[in-house]
């Protein structure tokens, strides 16, 4: 499920960043791969996910690590958390109206996986369901969520998709982990930095954000100063596309840190307060917030950028005095 971030004030004196540089080691322990996944498979897989869910759900979020791993697990706690405080459950998701496969060859060295694309009855955004193949089962390790138009996966005449690594550069304008990188300057630079501006396009995940991000911090300027790092944690799921380029799904941790710039600065508030223990803060604050999101990399040769289309994210952590 995706929600809105909790809104904050951000003001800005200085900036760091903090992504990461290259595929670190996976977080969750994998298996290696076997036969290629067959469509009734994936079918029987995402009803399971579904049907564990749903007991999870009405246990409150108890049994969840049955149905998810990583990061997609933290983030489904996290709802299940703000849920839990503000005594609004979580709803069961609307009836499936489609439910589509895309099922890459398996990768040598690499666990299985597999994309779920999703229709709900009534709705006109996509869920994206990234499964994975884990020592403990299938789990859903990613998702996202868009309304804007995906490009197609491309498949070959078996049907299988291909998967790409995230260093691959071959037809596409910038490579799926460069792609990730720009977008964590962006975050960090309020899409100022080199590296977003020329690689992104402008959107809701980038040019949007960047302009609510600075619009906060015009309200305090010379109050505070605050560092901002980003960081893509491993893995990247890339599938290449119809038209030659690539869809990319990546995680991004980003935390924001925000020191006093005067001897009483002005209260930092929250118009939400779900996560935040205090009703303002004078001392310090850090907010922590994390998500997938779906970057639509265009084929070498192009003249568009690399345009994120699809996410799940949301404030994770709030703390300070």
């Amino acid at each position: 499920m995706i929600t809105r971030p909790i809104a904050t004030a951000l003001l800005a004196a200085q900036l760091t960043l903090c992504v990461a540089c290259g595929q670190a080691k996976e977080t969750h322990a994998t298996v290696q791969p076997r036969k290629q996944l067959t469509q009734a498979e994936a079918s029987r897989i995402h009803h399971t996910y579904q049907q564990t869910y749903l007991r999870a759900l009405h246990a409150g979020g108890r049994g969840m690590e049955h149905a998810e791993a990583g990061l997609a697990l933290k983030l489904t706690r996290t709802q299940f958390r703000l849920a839990a405080k503000t005594n609004h459950p979580i709803s069961p998701p609307p009836s499936i109206s489609e439910a589509r496969f895309t099922i890459p060859r398996p990768q040598p060295g690499r666990a299985r996986w597999f994309l779920a694309t999703i229709a709900y009855t009534g709705a006109t955004a996509r869920t994206h369901l990234i499964f994975e193949e884990t020592t403990a089962g299938w789990r859903v390790v990613a998702a996202s969520r868009t309304d804007r138009q995906v490009p197609q996966p491309h498949l070959d005449a078996q049907g299988q998709a291909t998967a790409l690594d995230p260093g691959t550069r071959t037809g596409l304008i910038a490579d799926p982990l460069q792609v990730a990188h720009a977008h964590g300057w962006s975050v960090a630079s309020a899409h100022r930095a080199k590296q977003a501006r020329t690689l992104l396009a402008p959107g809701a995940h980038t040019t949007r954000a960047a302009r609510a991000v600075l619009a906060d911090r015009a309200v305090l300027r010379g109050q505070w100063w605050f560092r901002h790092a980003a960081r893509i944690p491993p893995p990247i799921y890339t599938l290449r596309t119809a038209d030659g380029g690539a869809l990319a799904w990546y995680g991004l941790h980003d935390r924001q840190r925000f020191l006093p710039a005067t001897a009483s600065p002005a209260p930092i508030r929250f118009a939400k307060t779900e996560l935040a223990r205090r009703a303002y803060y004078t001392r310090r604050v850090s907010i922590d917030r994390a998500g997938w999101f779906l970057a639509a990399i265009p084929p070498a040769g192009s003249r568009a950028k690399a345009d994120i289309i699809g996410a799940w994210s949301l404030t994770t952590a709030v703390d300070g005095a």
